[in-house]
């Protein structure tokens, strides 16, 4: 580590810009902790359920770590100073909502809910802006000033607000906080200078906007570390009762570590040590070591000292992390990965105090508290000693410069310039290759068939209509565009009703939290998944969110199923779907409105019935109800997303619309897992996080599937390509060879298709390919091998078939393929002048070859006897004959 001078607090309070986001942030803190500890006594005092205060206390931490996973990306879409004031102002919003005097509880929750959510794109926004703001040689002296100011807002707020909440009314308090928020917005709006948001071209990294992996994989690793440095603070109560000390001695306990913070980064200040990953890793395993001290059971004294001591040093290392992370993440990317540190450090801290809990349980308070500082120390050096032997490998070979040695990047100067009027927000783009979506799940949104795909290289997509009458919903035939604003008018007020009607118990509200908590981590899990699916989809597509809305109809009133599913879909809108080539918003909103409507209906079957729910499952008769709701629930998913693609398109084959069998068996296994869940739900609501890895491995092998599928079949004529067919066939020759028995080959040729595709274009020509296709498959039986074999020849495989009983065949695809009438892919209407016929040659094994290529070999001869006979015919190679 490098030590030189550091600047004082004084250059970076000069500086006007750093100012006002540091003191819009701490009035801002300080309203956060005044508005917990209001929302705490509020809620107990309505209710006098220590469950639901725990509940909203618990709203203004959580949702906070889902903003910054979900929302964190917003700071490089969109210029950080409007993220920061747009996520203040509605922070603002939302507490003059939380301070309208009786207000329904289920109200208050959603306000703190969305209102912790916004806490995370502000703070990656916020965190990405502040090396704009100071200059480099201020950068760890800011970030140590902003740590200090947030520290002792954090202490002020829950100390000041016990006070004030004994003379102000809890709703004057919420006020206070909105006004925070509001004083926080205006402050950042005129005393920020205007940027633009990161464009990746214009990025100054050095690296040329690559990030280096191997340094973050490193700060995620430090973080964990620094994270198991708070189990002091979770256990102060166990340790100071062991202890034997009072609730002073507690009390002393708890403000070590806060004071012991704000003393390491004044120092870090003040020394000035260079940050690097080495002086991170350094500082994290130096704070563990006080902890290991606890091992010996000392007093109180001595603990004090060792976990102020601890929390100064692994504070210091986390400012040392935020200057690495500006060392090894271009601009462009800052946003998204500040807001991942900080979702990834409350995550390991919520995580290391639990598991620490439940250690202390076993051992003993002072082992679990010296077992957290070991494992930290552990963990640091070992990740310093891989980093560093990485480094040695790659400048050895000259591929790069240690990360020591580089200076902090991407920092701008503290003149702060505005951009040109003509800088504009960058719009996010598809990643390379993704191909359009072409059809839905069932009870997915229908597709549209004249979204176009993307090739090659093209990443461009363009922008989302701003003005209502741009939509691309409005450029849907119009029956369509009728049917799902019907269905979504339906759907809104079936809410609108649930909403008036139902009455909520404690328990509801908690299942609600805990079942969607579990569907927003199981679709996080598998939201690259999902995007592959979504990639590949040629038919009827399973998104496997039913097992949660099922669930929530089954478990919970109707209006909390309903905001279950929106929920749900919401989250999968924008983390897995929106970026999607082809995947407009409008299908989004009609798929959920579609499952909205099939938790009504199974909410009101189940409470038709004998059950009062899932749980309540007794005799023979009430399984039969709840096969009643799974019929139900996918009869109106499957009619509702039918009639929608029917009204969109011109595609109206029965698979196409309510799917095949596969499909719609993955959708029952589905429901039949809701159902499960809503019984955990109402019985052991935390055995949810069992359902979850089960359903990624569901997801996984969905997908796993359909990609075989799709590797498997010919694109445009939904048969097998060539290299499968040849497979299959090969295999079934050979056990035909064991059985001693016969079949068939038919190899049919296409006549005169070059013609049609010079006088009536490639469209049609593919249309013919494809109607061709379906004939085959509806004419010959559903185990006969069918594929796509040169261009426009196809090849069938028919078992245990007789020479008679193949030239029949033969003579029946004949003339039902001379009588196809093929409608023009773009008008609709029906092609005139196309007259198809076809050449098809038919041999047997083993009559006519002994082996696959032989077989082969004496069909390809029977079609061109067909052809030199004048074509539109079929010809055989005598039974018993060789070819």
């Amino acid at each position: 580590m490098v030590a030189t001078r550091g600047a004082g607090f004084r250059s970076v309070v000069k500086v006007p810009e750093f100012r006002a986001v540091l003191v819009a942030e701490t009035v801002s803190v300080f309203g956060d902790q005044l508005a917990r500890v209001a929302l705490a006594l509020l809620v107990y005092g309505r209710t006098g359920s220590p469950v639901l205060s725990g509940l909203v206390y618990a709203l203004t931490f959580v949702p906070s770590v889902l903003g910054g996973l979900a929302l964190s990306g917003l700071a490089d879409r969109y210029p950080r100073k409007r993220v920061m004031v747009v996520t203040d102002g509605v922070r603002a919003v939302l507490g003059l909502g939380m301070a309208i005097p009786g207000a329904p509880l289920w109200v208050l929750m959603a306000l703190v809910a969305v209102s912790s959510a916004a806490a995370g794109p502000f703070k990656a926004a916020q965190l990405s802006l502040l090396p704009q703001l100071v200059s480099e040689k201020d950068y760890v002296t800011a970030v140590s000033l902003r740590q200090m100011c947030g520290q002792v807002a954090q202490t002020v707020g829950f100390a000041g607000g016990g006070l004030l909440l004994a003379v102000l009314d809890p709703h004057v308090a919420l006020a206070l906080n909105a006004l925070t928020f509001l004083l926080g917005a205006l402050m950042v709006r005129f005393g920020v200078v205007d940027r633009s948001a990161p464009r990746r071209a214009q990025s100054d990294a050095p690296t040329g906007g690559s990030v280096h992996r191997p340094s973050l994989l490193v700060v995620f690793v430090l973080l964990t570390a620094v994270a198991l440095m708070v189990v002091p603070e979770g256990l102060a109560a166990p340790y100071g009762a062991t202890l034997g000390i009072g609730a002073v001695g507690v009390g002393l306990l708890l403000a070590a570590d806060p004071v012991g913070s704000v003393l390491g980064v004044w120092l870090n200040a003040r020394l000035g040590v260079r940050p690097s990953v080495a002086s991170a890793a350094s500082l994290v395993a130096l704070s563990g070591a006080p902890l290991i001290v606890c091992a010996f059971r000392p007093g109180l004294a001595i603990s004090v000292v060792m976990w102020a001591g601890s929390g100064a040093l692994s504070t210091a290392c986390l400012v040392h992390l935020q200057a690495v992370i500006v060392q090894v993440v271009p601009d462009e990317r800052r946003g998204r990965v500040m807001g991942w540190v900080s979702t990834w450090l409350y995550a390991s801290q919520g995580m290391t105090i639990l598991l620490a809990g439940a250690a202390a349980e076993v051992v003993s308070p002072f082992a679990a508290v010296a077992g957290a500082g070991a494992v930290g120390l552990v963990l640091a050096t070992a990740a310093r000693a891989w980093f560093n032997g990485r480094q040695r490998d790659r400048v050895g070979s000259g591929r790069l410069e240690p990360l020591d040695q580089m200076s902090l990047l991407g920092m701008a100067d503290t003149s702060s310039q505005a951009d040109s009027p003509g800088d504009a927000v960058t719009t996010a783009t598809p990643a390379e290759g993704e191909a359009a979506i072409s059809a839905p799940p069932s009870g997915d949104a229908p597709p549209s068939i004249d979204l176009p795909r993307q090739h090659g290289n093209g990443r461009s997509r363009p922008p989302p209509a701003r003005r209502i009458d741009r939509w691309v919903l409005w450029t849907k035939p119009r029956p369509g565009v009728v049917f799902l604003l019907a269905v979504e008018a339906t759907a809104l007020v079936c809410a609108i009703h649930a909403v008036l009607t139902d009455s909520f118990r404690v328990n509801d509200l908690v299942r609600w939290g805990v079942l969607v908590l579990a569907g927003l981590v199981a679709a996080e899990s598998s939201q690259h998944v999902e995007r592959m699916r979504r990639r590949f989809a040629d038919a009827l597509h399973v998104n496997l969110s039913s097992v949660w809305t099922i669930a929530a109809a089954l478990a919970l009133p109707t209006s909390l199923a309903v905001a279950t599913t929106m929920s749900l879909y919401a989250h999968l809108w924008w983390r897995s779907w929106r970026r999607l080539p082809g995947m407009q918003a409008y299908r989004a909103v009609f798929s959920a409105s579609n499952a909205a409507l099939c938790c009504v209906v199974a909410g009101a079957i189940i409470r038709a019935s004998p059950l009062t729910d899932a749980y309540d499952v007794t005799e023979a008769s009430d399984i039969g109800w709840l096969a009643v709701v799974i019929v139900a629930y996918w009869a109106l998913n499957s009619v509702l997303a039918g009639a929608a693609i029917a009204s969109l398109r011109n595609d109206t084959t029965f698979v196409n619309l309510v799917g095949s069998w596969r499909e719609n068996g993955i959708e029952y296994a589905t429901l039949c897992l809701g159902v499960l869940t809503a019984a955990l739900l109402i019985g052991h609501p935390w055995l949810l996080i069992l359902i979850v890895l089960p359903l990624y491995v569901l997801h996984r092998s969905v997908m796993i599937t359909h990609l075989v599928h799709v590797a498997a079949t010919d694109e445009r004529t939904r048969l097998l390509n060539t290299d499968t067919w040849c497979n299959l066939a090969g295999a079934e020759l050979e056990r035909t060879r064991r059985r001693g028995g016969t079949l068939a080959i038919l190899m049919i040729d296409l006549d005169h298709l070059d013609a049609v595709n010079t006088a009536h274009g490639t469209l049609v020509g593919d249309a013919v390919l494809r109607e061709v296709g379906r004939t085959i498959r509806d004419i010959v039986r559903a185990d006969d091998l069918c594929g796509r074999f040169r261009g426009e020849e196809f090849v069938i495989l028919l078992a245990d078939t007789t020479h008679t009983d193949a030239l029949a065949i033969a003579e029946r695809l004949r003339t039902h393929i001379h009588r196809l009438e093929i409608d023009h892919p773009t008008t609709g209407t029906v092609v005139r002048g196309l007259h198809l016929t076809v050449s098809i040659g038919v041999a047997l094994f083993p009559d006519h070859g002994t082996t696959l290529d032989d077989v082969l070999t004496s069909t390809d001869n029977a079609v061109f006897a067909a052809k030199d006979a004048g074509r539109d015919q079929v010809r055989a190679v005598a039974p018993h004959q060789p070819c």
